[in-house]
């Protein structure tokens, strides 16, 4: 469910890297960390036989320690996770949230997971400090109850100051792929579509 906001932390070389030359950034910078700002976004899209449903999902409360490499246009992340709450996803339906954390199995995987493995700009440009919106994407493991999934994430990005930046997009998903039973509401009188889609507008600092 959860995915994109480790897609932020492809900017993390993009701080680092000031003027231009990669041979600048150390091999690991482990002490970093980000943190995500009250402006960020992010919610699930999905659609049912008689209406369309939106999720929100709760901005991490906490930062995100990560630790980086870089190697000509690429980004390569070591021991980088996230653990998200699904128990605090919420649909503003009584009947939505309890079907949808459900088919999660929430009491037995309260945690969506995620690991970042590597990221790079479309361009397979360098990350420098660029202050227009250009496109990246991230190569990352999600896993949602027991399953693993490997998948490329594409976002749209920006520098807002000098330690805050933003990036938004959205990720199409099949429940299906990651064995979640797609719920059955109202003893199937109300058919629910397989694809759901998460929508991310993420503003994060940099922090020191």
């Amino acid at each position: 469910m959860l995915l994109l906001p480790y897609l932020i932390i492809a900017f993390y070389t993009a701080h680092l890297n000031t003027n231009g030359n990669e041979h600048s950034i150390p091999l690991w910078e482990i002490s970093s960390k980000i943190s995500f700002s009250p402006e960020t976004k992010m919610y699930l899209t999905g659609s049912t036989n008689l209406v369309s449903y939106r999720c929100d999902c709760l901005t991490p409360g906490n930062t995100v320690p990560i630790s980086v490499s870089h190697k000509g246009t690429k980004t390569y992340f070591e021991n980088t996770n996230l653990k998200v709450n699904a128990q605090n996803i919420n649909c503003h339906q009584r009947l939505y949230n309890y079907n949808i954390k459900k088919a999660l199995q929430t009491d037995l995987y309260p945690n969506i997971n995620i690991k970042l493995l590597e990221a790079w700009k479309t361009d397979n440009s360098t990350f420098l400090n660029e202050k227009d919106w250009f496109d990246v994407i991230s190569n990352t493991n999600l896993t949602i109850k027991k399953t693993t999934r490997n998948m490329n994430v594409k976002g749209k990005a920006m520098r807002i100051s000098n330690n805050k930046y933003r990036i938004k997009g959205t990720q199409e998903l099949s429940m299906k792929d990651f064995n979640v039973n797609v719920p059955e509401i109202m003893f199937g009188l109300i058919t629910v579509d397989d694809k759901i889609v998460f929508n991310f507008d993420l503003v994060f600092e940099i922090l020191k």
